[in-house]
């Protein structure tokens, strides 16, 4: 796909522009992975960041494992994009939104208190 692609700018848009359309397509996987190209070459780039944050955050139903229904995946979508934000002012006012929405699935402390963690 970017083979002989010398200027990393191009490399950049290039996975941006694929991570944007697989998410688009519900292929979470495939968008974190081209995300992760991105920040390969622009750690700063805030889009490719909010890209991970969704994935993390789609992932919750599949990482049932954690003891809590899969809300550990929302304390690392919000890192995520408080990153974004943090390394590209540009996305602040959607990584703003993505914190709001998924903070609200944070458990409460009660909540985590009495659950059985698998590790334990």
């Amino acid at each position: 796909m970017v083979d002989g692609v010398t200027d990393t700018a191009a490399k950049e848009e290039v996975y941006q522009t694929m991570s944007n359309l697989e998410y688009a397509s519900g292929n979470i996987s495939a968008a974190k992975n081209y995300a992760n190209k991105v920040l390969a070459i622009n750690p700063n780039n805030g889009a490719a960041h909010l890209i991970i944050a969704s994935s993390y955050a789609k992932s919750a139903s599949s990482c049932t494992a954690d003891g809590i229904d899969g809300a550990s995946v929302y304390w690392a979508a919000v890192d995520r994009a408080v990153k974004a934000k943090t390394v590209d002012p540009s996305v602040t006012e959607q990584a703003n939104k993505f914190i709001a929405v998924y903070s609200a699935y944070f458990v409460k402390g009660e909540q985590a208190f009495f659950q059985k963690l698998p590790c334990s």
